[in-house]
């Protein structure tokens, strides 16, 4: 299971704290932490209080599920047999 904090060490770099369609999350989750989330810094945050290592938990796991039933949408679209258009 790649959900949880598990997933951040495994995904995290670019596509989660760079990819330009998480920004809202990741702004949301800057806020309420009170400092950038840079990969620098992330596990000095993380480390320095439960409240942020449930916060970047929380980022994480919204982000890793949208993304595997993203995934599922699309396998299931990509079996579908193509309609006649005549």
């Amino acid at each position: 299971n790649r959900v949880g904090i598990v997933g951040l060490s495994i995904e995290l770099g670019v596509i989660k704290f760079r990819c330009g369609r998480w920004w809202r999350q990741r702004r949301e989750l800057e806020v309420q932490m009170g400092a950038d989330m840079e990969l620098e810094t992330i596990v000095g945050l993380i480390l320095k209080s439960k409240s942020n290592w449930n916060a970047v938990n929380e980022y994480v796991v919204k982000v890793l599920l949208t993304r595997e039933e993203e995934e599922r949408v699309e396998k299931r679209l990509a079996e579908l047999p193509a309609r006649n258009q005549t």
